[in-house]
């Protein structure tokens, strides 16, 4: 009899567990869609993205907003 009460609390607490990880993981998702869409969220605006150095000996750059070379894609990068 108590190994009967013990399985069934263990399955309990099995199935408890897994429904709250179901639930975090759906809440998670739902957030991270959010942080995505805000961030896509400026893109295809008015704003302008240029050419700008990414590291000191500029063999590297990077098409950003704040850029200051000629017009470019956003997000573009070139070796040098």
């Amino acid at each position: 009899m108590k190994k009967k009460i013990l399985g069934i609390i263990v399955i309990a607490v099995v199935a408890i567990t897994g429904a709250i990880n179901i639930n975090l993981s759906r809440s998670t998702n739902g957030i991270m869609l959010k942080n995505i869409e805000a961030l896509a969220s400026g893109e295809g605006g008015s704003f302008v993205c240029r050419w700008a150095t990414r590291d000191e000996s500029e063999t590297q750059v990077v098409c950003i907003r704040i850029g200051a070379g000629s017009i470019c894609t956003c997000g573009d990068v070139k070796y040098y």
